[in-house]
């Protein structure tokens, strides 16, 4: 992507940063969402279920780290 196409749809670095961070927190809270949903009533294994998804997905081969670093 060259930089006249990023400034088409962003007025600045800044606004292409926030929306990167926006979108970034919108699926982090999903992903957690999803822990939380998938067992009701039960803390731990939330926790369990969420942190075991952030260590798989951290063994992949095209992972590049933390969005938020």
């Amino acid at each position: 992507v060259t930089k006249p196409s990023l400034y088409r749809s962003f007025p600045s670095k800044d606004e292409l940063a926030a929306s990167y961070l926006r979108q970034y927190d919108l699926e982090f809270w999903a992903r957690f969402d999803e822990a939380v949903a998938a067992h009701p009533g039960d803390p731990r294994a939330q926790i369990v279920a969420f942190l075991t998804r952030i260590g798989k997905r951290t063994q992949k081969p095209d992972y590049r780290g933390c969005g938020m670093t």
